[in-house]
């Protein structure tokens, strides 16, 4: 019965003390709880102060990043200077095989000359008289752009195309001209804007109209001061020997 009594008293005294104790131990749970969530907290705080970077490590990153661009800016900078050599040395080179190509076609041109001359000395020699041969040469010779002194006028590759067509034009003209029987041909050459005909008037006063017909071809140049084609004429027996000079002007494109 004191045993029964005993385990009694027991559970009574235990129960109160567990009802007693039971706020002071959930409210120290509690604490631990918040001061866990306040530390978690401070941690992540500190995590994004870390993250951020002291400010020594900022102005590192700034000058890293400012070296970066500089560099970048240098870079392009070099690759503009390149493209400014390689187009300037470029403009050299094609400035400088024109000036080549140039300096050929006057040796051309000088060359040409000289064997047109010969040429032109060849016909009067087989077609004129010799009591007049000697100043027909001499005649033709003299203040001759064409012979002594060529130029330059057009590019020399359009000028061979020039060359074939008007001495092709001129021939055309002369032969089927209405007075063409009164007048034999020797000789037509065209070259740099320029073109010379030889021949023997057979009939008075032939050569004047055809001569005259060149002037309503296009692009003629009439004759001014200064710069006046050759119209020479020396007769033998009556006949007269002719070379004459037409100037044209270069084509405008359009």
């Amino acid at each position: 019965m004191k045993s029964y009594l005993k385990g009694g008293i027991i559970v009574l005294v235990s129960s109160a003390l567990g009802y007693q104790l039971y706020p002071i131990l959930n409210d120290t749970k509690q604490d631990i709880s918040q001061f866990n969530n306040s530390e978690q907290s401070k941690n992540s705080e500190h995590s994004q102060v870390s993250n951020l970077g002291t400010p020594d490590t900022l102005i590192i990153q700034e000058s890293k990043a400012l070296s970066n661009t500089r560099k970048m800016s240098d870079e392009s900078e070099t690759m503009t200077t390149q493209k400014i050599e390689h187009t300037t040395k470029l403009s050299n080179d094609i400035s400088e095989d024109y000036s080549i190509e140039k300096t050929y076609a006057k040796e051309e041109l000088k060359q040409w000359s000289i064997e047109h001359k010969e040429k032109l000395n060849q016909i009067i020699d087989d077609n004129m008289p010799v009591s007049i041969s000697s100043v027909m040469k001499s005649s033709i010779g003299n203040n001759n752009q064409m012979l002594n002194d060529p130029s330059l006028q057009q590019d020399h590759i359009e000028d061979d195309n020039w060359t074939y067509l008007m001495e092709q034009d001129m021939r055309a003209y002369i032969t089927q001209h209405e007075l063409a029987a009164g007048f034999e041909l020797l000789n037509i050459s065209c070259k740099q804007l320029i073109c010379d005909v030889i021949g023997i008037e057979r009939e008075a006063n032939v050569w004047f109209q055809i001569y005259r017909g060149f002037y309503s071809f296009p692009n003629i140049l009439f004759p001014k001061d200064g710069n006046r084609p050759l119209n020479i004429v020396r007769m033998d027996n009556g006949i007269p020997y002719i070379y004459a000079q037409i100037m044209f002007k270069a084509h405008k494109s359009s």
